[in-house]
């Protein structure tokens, strides 16, 4: 943790962001002390933009992070909450792409030191063994395009950049933790949210958030906390299974998709608070959980469609609120749809209709039935992400396209 009087020890323009050179960086993180909201925000949107662009990582964001601890840290500080948002993106990128399961920082560690071991043409290689085997002329041309892209040098930086971040604020912990019994709700939950990201320190975390989950009287932070408890993956608490039946449902569900991470998934309770989760939900979408952008039934779908002996209730719970889900909502509702039912992946070429299982059917005919998914009530719209995942699975990945497949 930095004061921002540090930050003219360091070179900010010797390192690199999203745009080049990282000069402007120090007035940014300057600016986050402002006591003006309509300043603070112009500066996190900045630097949502340069050291966590898309959700990538680069050489000057693990030098930030001291000093973005420092100002969360600081009561006086507007916008902690907020702040300590962007220090979990920084650590970890986009949530979605690791949640049910959690940040798998150790392969993330050993992915870094393979590519260190490898050199540039070998990686070449692999990628153009991965080409050759792709399944279908379609996949094979997505996969031409990302290896044109490729390049070992700039994948080993990335990886490098993504780690150091992840690092940098693991090694704020110790200063981010007190804003676990924070005044503030907000920040109190944006600090349960971040602290889920860090396995290796489950044996601190995990009793400090089991601690939040027992005495805070915040349904959010309570659930916050179930959830982050859930993804360190520590021992499984009585505490997880006690909030099943809480009588917020915002904490049922936590504590669900937390007993669930812990393997206590085969619990008829907390199959049905899973599937309350995704149909009691289902018209209060954005909730105020940070995960998964606040989409619990998405969530929750996740977390149910991944032991086999539950797939028949996910998809049904699925099929019954995907008619009436948005198209953003609608993607981890049709990620953990497509996983249940096609455990083995892409659908092989030329299959057709006919010649998927009656689960399988069931499940494309359900999705091709879900007009406002795909379009939300704008038809002839496409909503790219919800195409990708149909895609991935070897489908029509346009609504009609897939209508027509179905009638097949």
């Amino acid at each position: 943790m930095k004061d921002l009087k540090a930050l003219d020890e360091i070179d900010w323009t010797g390192l690199e962001h999203a745009y080049g050179p990282a000069g402007d960086v120090p007035d940014q993180l300057r600016a986050l002390a402002a006591t003006d909201p309509s300043e603070v925000d112009k500066s996190l949107h900045a630097l949502y933009g340069n050291i966590f662009h898309q959700g990538s990582r680069y050489q000057a964001t693990a030098y930030a992070v001291p000093f973005l601890t420092g100002l969360a840290a600081d009561p006086a500080t507007t916008g902690r909450d907020e702040i300590l948002s962007l220090l979990a993106s920084i650590a970890i990128g986009y949530d979605e792409s690791w949640l049910p399961d959690g940040l798998p920082i150790l392969e993330h560690r050993a992915e870094l030191d393979r590519l260190r071991a490898t050199d540039p043409e070998t990686e070449r290689a692999r990628v153009a063994a991965w080409v050759e085997a792709a399944a279908d002329e379609s996949e094979r041309t997505s996969r031409e395009f990302e290896a044109s892209l490729f390049d070992p040098q700039l994948v080993t930086a990335n990886q490098q950049w993504a780690v150091d971040a992840y690092d940098a604020v693991r090694a704020d912990l110790p200063h981010l933790l007190p804003l676990l019994g924070d005044a503030d709700a907000t920040v109190r939950t944006a600090c349960a949210y971040l602290l889920g990201w860090f396995p290796e320190d489950s044996a601190t975390l995990g009793p400090a958030l089991l601690d939040r989950i027992r005495e805070d009287t915040s349904p959010v932070v309570r659930g916050t906390a179930l959830i982050a408890y859930g993804l360190l993956a520590g021992p499984a608490a009585a505490d997880v299974v006690a909030a099943l039946d809480d009588p917020a449902p915002v904490v049922r569900a936590a504590a669900a998709i937390a007993a669930a991470r812990l393997g206590a998934v085969d619990s008829d309770r907390v199959v049905a608070v899973l599937v309350e989760t995704m149909t009691a939900e289902a018209t209060t979408r954005r909730n105020r959980l940070p995960f998964l952008d606040g989409n619990l039934p998405g969530y929750a779908a996740l977390a149910l469609a991944q032991p086999a002996q539950h797939v028949d209730r996910a998809v049904d719970a699925v099929l019954t609120v995907l008619p009436t889900t948005a198209p953003y909502p609608a993607v981890p509702l049709v990620s953990a749809l497509l996983g249940a039912v096609f455990p083995d992946g892409r659908v092989a070429p030329g299959t057709p209709f006919g010649g998927l299982t009656d689960r399988q059917r069931r499940a494309v005919a359900g999705l091709a039935a879900a007009d406002f998914a795909w379009h939300g009530g704008q038809p002839g719209t496409t909503y790219v992400n919800l195409n990708e995942v149909v895609r991935a699975y070897g489908l029509p990945d346009q609504l009609e396209a897939l209508k027509t497949y179905t009638a097949s």
